[in-house]
């Protein structure tokens, strides 16, 4: 918990940049998932797809309206529209072994995504 807290802390300080970060393309939270990459945004149990202007996940999308790299490390300041309602969002994203990892800071929690081939 103390390194997620940590790592947390210091991207606070990043500068904006979108150079080098391996983040863009589809991503599962649970790895039987990306058999389903034709149905990302229409089905539940989808990958999400990630590209340099966005974010498409079930049912909602969020444009990246701002970007800070700090190493491996992606701060993504998002406006997201889905299921009728708008809302801005925060995404901490870093690569870690070949799997993203979203840091979610308000709850100091993590979730693991993995690569689906395209």
């Amino acid at each position: 918990m103390r390194f997620v807290m940590a790592t947390i802390s210091m991207f606070w300080f990043v500068v904006p940049v979108w150079a080098g970060t391996d983040i863009e393309g589809i991503w599962a939270y649970n790895p039987a998932w990306c058999a389903n990459v034709n149905l990302i945004g229409e089905a539940e149990q989808t990958p999400i797809r990630i590209t340099s202007d966005g974010i498409l996940g079930l049912e909602n999308y969020c444009e990246i309206k701002g970007r800070s790299e700090a190493g491996d490390a992606l701060m993504l300041d998002l406006a997201c529209a889905g299921e009728g309602s708008e809302y801005k969002d925060t995404a901490l994203l870093l690569t870690v072994s070949g799997n993203l990892v979203r840091f979610y800071p308000d709850s100091f929690s993590a979730r693991v995504f993995t690569r689906c081939k395209e």
